[in-house]
């Protein structure tokens, strides 16, 4: 097994991405790995790297940054470990590239100036982080927990017929998002202040759950004062999507495509998603089913799939079964390390 030490924040209770601790768990898997950051025992700002490897009584084969190390606040400085001077570190070092809609260019400049050997981003423009800073980056797809999001039988009953839990539209001026998620629930939903109030008569007949998440500050203190919205924990968001049939998919910030497409396909939940190349690139097109961005076809499509349940099935069963061969945690790590 390789050693390695990983630098990031504990993520044992960050709600809002799953991903990073289920990241962190699978290294934990397959290598000897030494977790170091606010958070976790011995942990100290002042430390530099070679204090660090002391700590962690081994000598390491690689050092991983975690997705959270880097600042991702504007204005500050992105690395708010400078004692670390990890530039003068000769041990191979990878990083993981987190939102690349918040401080790129500081990030890529950090990596630049830290000798990083390897970056690593879920984001598919890796050719332009590779030009930008000369070091080899690597296009890392997220992927899924199959040991919390798997729905084994094909027939399990589904209680609702379409569901969305999520932010409408990230605010980031340079998220590069589409408002395809507000579109919507205005087809959907009567809404104030992005606060869906009543759900408009074509759609009253369907089974619908709505949980979002609006852009205004002011929007989100009313939900949470009327008690209409409350956060999942990660047991209640995966039973969710096992009891719907339809999952509403958007890309995220700059398209980016979301641990929700892969948790989707493992609950055999149909995803239904806004056309994209981006898309394509990532999953067969028999996996997913996608509508116009003008919406002329939602209804039809939505319509069609609610009440074509063997269609649906064939579908989500394709899915399923290519999320799990190709796209799980535990794959991922395994390519990963193998790479490396």
């Amino acid at each position: 097994m390789k050693n390695i030490i990983y630098l990031s924040r504990n993520m044992q209770n960050y709600q809002p991405v799953s991903a990073y601790q289920d990241i962190m768990d699978e290294l934990k898997r397959v290598t000897n790995v030494f977790f170091y950051g606010p958070g976790f025992p011995g942990y100290a700002a002042s430390d530099t790297i070679d204090t660090v490897i002391r700590k962690s009584g081994r000598s390491p084969d690689f050092i991983f940054q975690g997705h959270r190390w880097l600042s991702d606040n504007h204005g500050d400085d992105v690395d708010s470990h400078p004692s670390l001077n990890l530039a003068d570190c000769t041990i191979p070092k990878i990083g993981f590239l987190n939102k690349e809609y918040v401080n790129l260019i500081e990030k890529l400049a950090y990596f630049r100036k830290n000798r990083f050997d390897t970056i690593i981003s879920h984001h598919h423009d890796t050719h332009l982080f590779s030009q930008k800073t000369g070091i080899r980056c690597i296009f890392w797809p997220f992927a899924v927990n199959h040991r919390i999001f798997d729905v084994k039988d094909s027939n399990s009953g589904k209680k609702y017929d379409f569901t969305f839990s999520g932010v409408l539209k990230n605010q980031n001026v340079n998220s590069e998002q589409s408002d395809i998620r507000l579109r919507i629930q205005s087809k959907l939903f009567y809404s104030v202040q992005d606060i869906p109030i009543w759900i408009r008569t074509p759609y009253r007949k369907f089974r619908i759950v709505w949980r979002v998440i609006p852009r205004k500050r002011i929007s989100r203190l009313i939900v949470s004062l009327l008690k209409k919205s409350k956060s999942l924990s990660l047991s209640e968001y995966s039973r969710l999507l096992a009891d719907s049939a339809i999952g509403l998919n958007a890309l995220s910030p700059r398209g980016l495509i979301s641990t929700r497409f892969y948790e989707c396909m493992a609950s055999r939940m149909l995803v239904f998603c806004e056309d994209s190349h981006l898309i394509n690139n990532i999953f067969p097109k028999d996996t997913y089913v996608t509508f116009r961005n003008d919406l002329l076809d939602f209804d039809e499509k939505l319509y069609f799939f609610i009440n074509n349940k063997n269609e649906r099935l064939r579908i989500t069963d394709q899915a399923y079964k290519e999320v799990m061969k190709r796209h799980t945690w535990e794959k991922r790590i395994d390519e990963l390390i193998s790479q490396l």
